[in-house]
Protein backbone atom coordinates (compact mmCIF):
# COMPACT_ATOMS: atom_id res chain seq x y z
CA UNK A 1 0.00 0.00 0.00
CA UNK A 2 1.02 3.48 -1.10
CA UNK A 3 0.77 6.34 1.32
CA UNK A 4 1.89 9.84 0.52
CA UNK A 5 3.91 11.16 4.24
CA UNK A 6 4.86 14.95 4.68
CA UNK A 7 7.97 15.13 6.84
CA UNK A 8 9.27 18.01 7.96
CA UNK A 9 13.20 19.59 8.95
CA UNK A 10 14.51 22.53 9.95
CA UNK A 11 17.61 25.35 10.30
CA UNK A 12 18.37 28.30 12.06
CA UNK A 13 20.48 31.35 10.04
CA UNK A 14 21.70 34.45 11.17
CA UNK A 15 21.68 37.35 8.53
CA UNK A 16 23.79 39.97 9.50
CA UNK A 17 25.55 42.85 7.63
CA UNK A 18 28.57 45.45 8.46
CA UNK A 19 27.36 48.89 7.98
CA UNK A 20 28.86 52.15 8.84
CA UNK A 21 26.94 54.87 10.76
CA UNK A 22 26.01 57.91 9.26
CA UNK A 23 28.33 60.50 10.00
CA UNK A 24 31.44 58.09 10.19
CA UNK A 25 32.61 58.23 6.74
CA UNK A 26 36.26 58.19 6.38
CA UNK A 27 37.05 61.84 6.13
CA UNK A 28 39.47 61.51 3.31
CA UNK A 29 38.03 60.38 -0.05
CA UNK A 30 38.31 57.08 -0.63
CA UNK A 31 36.86 54.98 -3.82
CA UNK A 32 33.15 53.79 -2.01
CA UNK A 33 33.08 49.91 -1.56
CA UNK A 34 30.53 47.56 -3.25
CA UNK A 35 27.43 47.02 -0.85
CA UNK A 36 28.08 43.93 0.58
CA UNK A 37 26.78 40.96 -0.90
CA UNK A 38 23.26 39.02 1.09
CA UNK A 39 23.85 35.37 0.31
CA UNK A 40 23.26 32.81 3.13
CA UNK A 41 24.11 29.39 2.61
CA UNK A 42 21.58 26.95 3.77
CA UNK A 43 22.78 23.53 4.18
CA UNK A 44 20.35 20.77 5.07
CA UNK A 45 19.95 16.59 5.39
CA UNK A 46 16.30 15.87 3.96
CA UNK A 47 14.88 13.07 5.53
CA UNK A 48 15.45 10.14 3.58
CA UNK A 49 12.13 10.20 1.27
CA UNK A 50 11.72 10.18 -2.28
CA UNK A 51 9.41 13.01 -3.22
CA UNK A 52 9.36 17.25 -3.79
CA UNK A 53 11.05 19.56 -1.49
CA UNK A 54 9.76 22.80 -0.47
CA UNK A 55 11.71 25.34 1.53
CA UNK A 56 10.72 28.51 3.10
CA UNK A 57 12.37 31.56 5.00
CA UNK A 58 10.79 32.15 8.28
CA UNK A 59 11.27 35.23 10.77
CA UNK A 60 11.32 34.63 14.68
CA UNK A 61 7.61 35.06 14.42
CA UNK A 62 6.91 32.31 12.57
CA UNK A 63 6.09 34.23 9.58
CA UNK A 64 6.81 33.48 5.89
CA UNK A 65 9.42 36.04 5.02
CA UNK A 66 10.31 33.59 1.52
CA UNK A 67 9.90 30.94 -0.70
CA UNK A 68 13.03 29.41 -1.56
CA UNK A 69 11.93 26.61 -3.34
CA UNK A 70 8.40 24.63 -3.97
CA UNK A 71 8.07 21.62 -4.89
CA UNK A 72 11.45 21.14 -6.49
CA UNK A 73 13.39 17.78 -7.32
CA UNK A 74 16.26 17.32 -5.48
CA UNK A 75 18.63 17.85 -8.73
CA UNK A 76 17.40 21.70 -8.00
CA UNK A 77 19.64 21.60 -5.17
CA UNK A 78 23.39 21.64 -4.74
CA UNK A 79 23.89 18.14 -4.01
CA UNK A 80 27.13 17.52 -1.85
CA UNK A 81 29.02 14.62 0.10
CA UNK A 82 26.82 14.65 3.02
CA UNK A 83 23.84 17.51 2.84
CA UNK A 84 21.87 19.89 0.05
CA UNK A 85 22.18 23.65 -0.21
CA UNK A 86 20.98 26.54 -1.55
CA UNK A 87 21.20 30.47 -1.40
CA UNK A 88 19.05 33.40 0.07
CA UNK A 89 19.87 36.65 -0.94
CA UNK A 90 18.36 38.08 2.21
CA UNK A 91 15.06 39.33 -0.05
CA UNK A 92 11.84 38.84 0.97
CA UNK A 93 9.32 37.34 -1.61
CA UNK A 94 8.40 40.85 -3.05
CA UNK A 95 12.32 41.37 -4.09
CA UNK A 96 13.06 43.78 -0.88
CA UNK A 97 15.94 43.10 1.64
CA UNK A 98 15.26 41.82 4.78
CA UNK A 99 16.65 43.68 7.97
CA UNK A 100 19.34 41.97 9.53
CA UNK A 101 18.25 39.42 12.54
CA UNK A 102 17.51 35.39 13.09
CA UNK A 103 15.66 33.89 10.41
CA UNK A 104 14.73 30.25 10.36
CA UNK A 105 15.08 27.82 7.36
CA UNK A 106 11.74 25.11 7.38
CA UNK A 107 11.08 22.53 4.88
CA UNK A 108 8.97 19.70 4.23
CA UNK A 109 9.25 16.68 1.98
CA UNK A 110 5.83 15.19 0.05
CA UNK A 111 6.58 11.67 -1.20
CA UNK A 112 5.59 8.43 -1.67
CA UNK A 113 5.96 5.77 1.64
CA UNK A 114 5.74 2.19 1.05
CA UNK A 115 3.80 0.87 3.95
CA UNK A 116 3.70 -3.01 4.38
CA UNK A 117 2.84 -5.55 7.27
CA UNK A 118 1.48 -3.50 10.03
CA UNK A 119 -2.21 -2.09 10.74
CA UNK A 120 -3.48 -0.47 12.70
CA UNK A 121 -7.05 -0.05 14.93
CA UNK A 122 -8.23 4.25 15.14
CA UNK A 123 -10.37 3.26 17.73
CA UNK A 124 -8.14 1.45 20.14
CA UNK A 125 -4.78 3.69 19.07
CA UNK A 126 -2.70 -0.30 19.23
CA UNK A 127 -0.97 -1.46 16.47
CA UNK A 128 -1.27 -5.81 15.33
CA UNK A 129 0.87 -7.05 12.79
CA UNK A 130 -0.74 -8.71 9.14
CA UNK A 131 0.58 -12.01 8.16
CA UNK A 132 0.07 -12.45 4.18
CA UNK A 133 -2.22 -15.56 3.25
Amino acid sequence: MLSKAFVLFSSVLLLSFAMTAPGQESPTPEPKPSPPTRSVRITFLPPPLDGTISLGIYDTKGKLVRVLHREADINEFNIGADALSTKWDGKDDRGENVPAGKYGAHGFVVGDLKVDGVGFSLMTGSSRRIRPD
